[in-house]
């Protein structure tokens, strides 16, 4: 959620080679990220609180995957 309020965008950066073409399992971390951000935000407003173990449980799987996706992005420079 904070990234999207902070206006950074996970798509279409350049990788080291100056291709506009990112791996396809860095492509399929983006779709993971953004699912996973979206679910987590409509959990949030049903639950109505960043404390609920269903929203903590999500935002630790979106920890995980923005953390796999940025070691995989440092990867490619």
């Amino acid at each position: 959620m904070a990234y999207a309020e902070q206006g950074v965008s996970w798509f279409n950066e350049t990788c080291a080679s100056g291709s506009n073409k990112l791996s396809s399992s860095i492509r399929k971390l983006e779709d993971e990220i953004d699912h996973l951000r979206r679910a987590m935000e409509q959990t949030y407003n049903k639950e109505a609180s960043f404390n609920s173990e269903v929203v903590i449980e999500m935002s630790r799987k979106l920890d995980v995957k923005i953390n796999e996706y940025m070691r995989q992005k440092r990867e490619t420079l």
